[in-house]
């Protein structure tokens, strides 16, 4: 081996000739850590911005049986130790504790709904431009699944907090633009 130093099958004659932006992507590359991060972060800003297609219900929709309900488990093996192909998740009986007076639910075998990908659900306005009623999943019509549970007044835990990740995720966004833009003006006038 020689003493030219080689990164990324790049010589050291052609890493002069490098721009800065290509070097950080190839270090960037390399660090496995910072790239999946990277993915990550992707991922999560697609969801944010098709948010509406994603989660099953809207911020305001509000299933009265189940209040301050825990989350649904989505099985693919029910009570008996049966496998299906088709996930489905158990829904609730509501019992008041008659101590505590606090609603307690337990899942009801007999209630088994499975879930449809790319099925009709409630109907939304995506990005208030294009009506529509596809979601990413769903139950059957008329009743629930609540992935993260439900607040005090029964809405879907799992849609208002990828809701409320469109908005915390566009602040960062907007910060970035700002410091951006700010950087430029400010540097060019220096």
């Amino acid at each position: 081996m020689s003493d030219v130093q080689v990164i990324d099958g790049i010589g050291a004659a052609k890493l002069e000739e490098i721009s800065p932006r290509q070097l950080a992507w190839i270090r960037f590359k390399r660090h496995r850590l910072a790239l999946m991060s990277g993915i990550f972060l992707l991922v999560l800003y697609l969801i944010a911005v098709f948010c509406e297609f994603v989660v099953p219900y809207g911020t305001t929709t509000r299933n009265v049986q189940a209040i301050n309900a825990p989350p649904m488990s989505v099985r693919f093996f029910d009570m008996e130790g049966g496998f299906h192909l088709r996930p489905f998740v158990y829904g609730y009986d509501m019992t008041v504790n008659a101590d505590t007076w606090m609603r307690e639910y337990t899942p009801n075998p007999d209630k088994r709904y499975p879930l449809y990908f790319f099925a009709r659900g409630e109907k939304y306005e995506l990005w208030n431009l294009i009506s529509m009623e596809r979601h990413l999943f769903t139950v059957g019509q008329g009743h629930y699944i609540h992935l993260f549970g439900t607040d005090q007044l029964g809405r879907d835990l799992f849609s208002r907090v990828f809701y409320g990740a469109r908005v915390s995720l566009s602040i960062g966004v907007v910060g970035v633009v700002l410091t951006l833009v700010l950087g430029v003006l400010f540097g060019g006038l220096a």
